[in-house]
């Protein structure tokens, strides 16, 4: 009876471990990808493809792990760690391999200028959470000559600055697995407004 409970207890901490897990490598992927110039449906749609390959190779050893008997519910929990870890993992190494040598400033225009309202996560009990107070989060759409536009997060103060058909200096160099990244550490988004209102 008590290695039942003891095992029991071991498997759930192991499938919290593993969602804890799987929700951290999207949340990694989801914030490098906020400094990335590639498109999402590309990572993701390589991710997918991949975290399904894998899922059929893993789904053994996540039947072990997690005690479920459904070969579709291992599937499915294989599928999604490995698609997680794999997306983490390629944003990663595209972002903090890049070439130092390719650093390079790029001035676009701001398109659009936009916020968001999120909120934080409160804690209610020992084991629930809920939504806590709103905040707001701030955005400037760019284009590049290219024609790619790209979405970035700016500081409130950044904001008030903007305006739309002014320009910032960006800081690029070329990521490891060839997806351009924004280096922020140490930049000051250089604001040239031609025309005020």
């Amino acid at each position: 009876m008590g290695n039942k409970k003891n095992g029991g207890i071991g498997r759930g901490f192991i499938c919290a471990a593993l969602a804890g897990g799987t929700l951290m490598c999207y949340g990694i992927a989801y914030a490098i990808h906020g400094d990335t110039l590639v498109s999402p449906y590309i990572t993701v749609g390589f991710g997918a493809v991949a975290g399904l390959l894998l899922g059929i190779v893993t789904r053994r050893a996540f039947g072990l792990l997690t005690g479920f008997a459904s070969r579709a519910v291992n599937y499915a929990t294989a599928s999604a760690v490995c698609a997680g870890v794999v997306l983490a993992s390629l944003y990663a190494v595209n972002f903090f391999c890049s070439s130092a040598s390719t650093l390079h400033e790029e001035c676009v225009p701001v398109e659009r200028l936009y916020t968001e309202t999120r909120h934080h996560t409160k804690r209610i009990s020992r084991r629930t959470y809920g939504r806590g107070e709103a905040y707001k989060v701030y955005f400037a759409e760019i284009r590049f000559a290219d024609g790619r536009r790209k979405s970035i997060s700016v500081r409130a103060e950044q904001y008030r600055r903007l305006h739309v058909g002014d320009t910032l200096n960006l800081r690029l160099e070329e990521g490891a697995l060839g997806m351009a990244v924004l280096k922020r550490r140490g930049l000051r988004l250089d604001v040239h407004s031609p025309r005020r209102r």
